[in-house]
Order: C-alpha cells, then structure tokens, then sequence
C-alpha cells in the first residue's frame, strides 16, 4: 500500500498538468479579488452620487 501511494505521488509530482492548473486557478483568484475591490469600491461612489442627487 505503501508503495503505491508512494508511486502515485511520484507520478503527480512529474505531471505538469497539475502545476499549470494550480497557475490558472491562482490567477483566476486574484483577477476575483480585484473585480471585488472594484465593485465595492464604485458602489460606495454610486451611492454617494445617488445620495446628493436624490434626498
């Protein structure tokens, strides 16, 4: 059992698939992250807008 755990981390390790999938999904994260900050940023800024134009 040892063996093949061992066999099949080693298997993974080698596959570069993997690393690039990690790369995407890191990338994938921080461009959410920003689009986050965006938007929250500009609904602060359109509820101040809307607050002086409409009391």
């Amino acid at each position: 059992m040892t063996a093949l755990i061992v066999a099949v981390t080693k298997q993974a390790l080698a596959d570069r698939k993997g690393v690039t999938a990690l790369e995407y999904a890191l990338i994938a994260s921080a461009v959410a992250a920003g689009v986050l900050v965006a938007f929250t940023g500009l609904a602060t800024k359109i509820t101040n807008i809307l607050g002086t134009v409409l009391p």
